[in-house]
């Protein structure tokens, strides 16, 4: 069934937030929000970084307790969602960007990994069950992978398609309140991201209600129903997706409403807190990178200049070696030949993230919660991480270059304490980016940041 077809029939919101208020010590996050997802929709929810998004998904998944408003839940009115547990009960699923595998086991065992085994009345494992149940899991999403498939193997979209599915589970569509894809898309190359957005598509045409978050806008374009912006906590825009133009969303996420003629004024710069480093690489007027012969992980022979103050940008399709450049370079994966010279000083490419530090080379990857942080670390640990003994009972200058990057980057909430996972993508980013260049590094690769 059609999306269209869905709303002519006037379906009534399968989940429905109304005047919802949270706040952090003090500090308001989301302020009278409120949203509904129908059945056959996709709902987009937008927001530049530090808008509400996060906090909003993680009161509709029971993370977080609202301070204030009312949940109804497939036609049950509740004040909150007690916990994950509670909102899976309810039929709340999320997908989140960083899919739920473990690369040294297959997808089948990730479906029981993530649910549970089948055993036999002696206790061991009905292992071709195990299979079986995972392959019938993947066909009824429409997943055209074999359940035995190691999970090494996957590309990021196939990744992405097995986290909906393990989502999904075998909850039947009269159960789902609602499906939340929390950037499900971000770790896809955009070239990549179509068979998912296909995928998704035909969930909502056959009757699921959809909550998308994204930060690409064509997505939102191309399959969304519906819209909600956040900005500061509070709903700025309301509406049908096709009814507001693209210059228009990205004004109303930087804080115009839709109709005014001028953005909002520039808020002042932040102070910056005093601190031994500053939010900035490495000044010689003489550094500049130049890469001759770059060899290995399907690169071949690879040469290029960067000189101070320039931004070079690499783009290629699957298989041209474009992704194994960033690795290459910061020392992640091995080169077979080649040399680089950064500040006049020629090395060999450097065979370990330690000794590609060591000349000046950082790297931001592009899955930053599997390789670019430590998510049970908290901010604080996460910006010290690399140069730790430097701060080696030096409390006051640990202090001062934390802030300097918290109020920098305006990472949000500004708690050096809160544990990087519980960050939103886009604030964890800006902590990988500040303990970067907290390291004054010469030369920062941003991998698909």
């Amino acid at each position: 069934m059609s999306a269209d077809r869905q709303h002519e029939r006037g379906a009534r919101p399968s989940i429905t937030a109304s005047g919802v208020y949270k706040s952090f010590a003090g500090t308001n996050v989301l302020h009278d929000v409120s949203l509904s997802i129908e059945p056959g929709s996709v709902h987009a929810l937008l927001g530049a970084n530090g808008s509400g998004k996060s906090t909003l998904i993680n009161i509709l998944s029971g993370v977080y307790r609202p301070d204030a408003g009312q949940l109804m839940i497939r036609g049950k009115p509740r004040a909150e969602i007690a916990s994950p547990k509670d909102a899976l009960a309810m039929g709340v699923r999320v997908v989140h960007q960083e899919a739920p595998l473990v690369e040294s086991l297959s997808i089948a065992e990730c479906f029981s990994l993530f649910g549970s085994y089948p055993t036999t009345a002696y206790g061991r494992i009905r292992w071709k069950l195990v299979r079986q149940q995972a392959q019938a899991s993947l066909d009824r999403v429409g997943v055209r992978l074999n359940a035995q498939t190691p999970v090494r193997r996957l590309t990021s979209s196939d990744r992405a398609l097995v986290a909906l599915a393990i989502a999904l589970g075998d909850i039947r569509s009269d159960e789902l309140a609602v499906l939340i894809l929390d950037e499900a898309t971000a770790p896809i190359p955009e070239s990549e991201a179509s068979a998912f957005l296909e995928r998704v598509r035909n969930l909502a045409d056959d009757g699921l209600p959809i909550l998308m978050v994204t930060h690409r806008l064509d997505e939102v374009r191309e399959i969304a129903n519906q819209l909600t912006i956040l900005v500061d906590g509070c709903v700025v825009y309301r509406g049908a997706a096709g009814s507001i133009g693209r210059d228009e969303i990205v004004k109303a996420m930087a804080g115009q409403r839709p109709g005014d003629r001028g953005l909002s004024a520039t808020p002042a710069a932040p102070q910056r807190p005093r601190a031994e480093r500053t939010l900035s690489p490495a000044t010689d007027d003489a550094s500049s990178l130049v890469v001759d012969e770059l060899s290995g992980d399907g690169l071949r022979s690879v040469s290029f200049r960067l000189a101070p103050g320039e931004m070079l940008g690499f783009v290629g399709g699957p298989e041209s070696g474009v992704e194994s450049l960033p690795s290459l370079l910061a020392g992640v994966r091995r080169a077979t030949g080649g040399m680089v010279e950064i500040s006049g000083t020629r090395s060999r490419v450097p065979r370990s993230p330690r000794e590609a530090l060591r000349i000046g080379i950082v790297l931001v990857p592009g899955d930053r919660l599997r390789f670019g942080v430590a998510g049970n670390l908290s901010v604080q640990d996460n910006i010290l991480l690399p140069n730790a003994t430097r701060y080696w009972h030096k409390r006051s200058l640990a202090c001062a270059t934390v802030a300097s990057v918290i109020d920098g980057l305006d990472v949000r909430p500004k708690d050096p304490h809160r544990l990087v996972r519980e960050l939103s993508g886009g604030n964890q980013q800006r902590v990988i980016i500040g303990k970067w260049l907290m390291c004054e590094p010469k030369v920062l690769i941003l991998d698909d940041p």
